[in-house]
């Protein structure tokens, strides 16, 4: 699980990382149940080219230099030969497709996200037993592929996963985002200032729970203007 606060960076985390392993020649299959494909484009353009792609859009023209970057970020995109699902799905829709993805050669699922998954016209206690559920199906479903799946979620008040404890339980990895404010954020009973020595934000990623005994904390910063993550320091 990744989860963080909204505009902290999850999709664009997620996404760098897709590019990243498709590039180390490995195969990733992704359910983009919140967003469709031509919100994900432009995201994917100003990360491979490293231009931002907000600005060219809303200023009404678009220099040579852009155009040269996004012209090599769109061959690099045809190169890596995403495979990217879109469009609402419920639990059973998205086993059925990363069953298919797996037997086509997946080496990944990810999955944006959780809160997204619709009720497939179920009647569910409440929605706490509507994610039990879920994420349920989606460990069932993680031990039938036996390759590793990513899912984005939101968290609650207290920084753990929206709805359901079960989901704390039975994930083996979770990994929480969080913008650091002006004030720092405790850490492990340490506080880490807010750098301003960056120009994007101070991002703090930081397992929450990690079955292989690891629990690093990295301090990144996430520049929106190409929706890049790069690592800082390890606290």
């Amino acid at each position: 699980i990744i989860h963080a606060p909204r505009s902290t960076g999850k999709t664009a985390w997620l996404l760098q990382y897709i590019c990243y392993l498709h590039q180390q020649g490995l195969k990733c299959s992704f359910a983009s149940i919140e967003m469709i494909k031509q919100e994900l484009l432009p995201r994917l353009i100003a990360h491979l080219g490293q231009v931002n792609t907000y600005t060219m859009r809303t200023r009404g023209f678009i220099t040579e230099n852009e155009k040269i970057k996004s012209q090599q970020a769109n061959v690099q995109l045809k190169d890596l030969n995403l495979r990217v699902k879109d469009g609402s799905m419920n639990i059973m829709q998205l086993r059925a497709w990363a069953l298919s993805e797996k037997k086509q050669g997946a080496d990944a699922i990810f999955i944006d996200n959780l809160l997204c998954i619709n009720d497939g016209g179920r009647n569910y206690v409440n929605r706490t037993a509507m994610y039990d559920y879920f994420i349920q199906q989606i460990i069932d479903l993680r031990n039938d592929i036996k390759i590793p799946i990513f899912l984005l979620a939101h968290p609650n008040a207290d920084q753990g996963i929206s709805y359901s404890k079960n989901i704390e339980n039975l994930c083996d990895i979770i990994v929480y985002l969080h913008t650091v404010p002006n004030e720092g954020i405790d850490v492990n009973g340490c506080t880490i200032e807010q750098r301003y020595d960056i120009c994007g934000d101070h991002v703090v990623a930081k397992f929450q729970k990690n079955r292989q005994g690891l629990s690093p904390v990295a301090s990144l910063e996430f520049d929106k203007n190409t929706q890049t993550f790069k690592h800082l320091a390890w606290e």
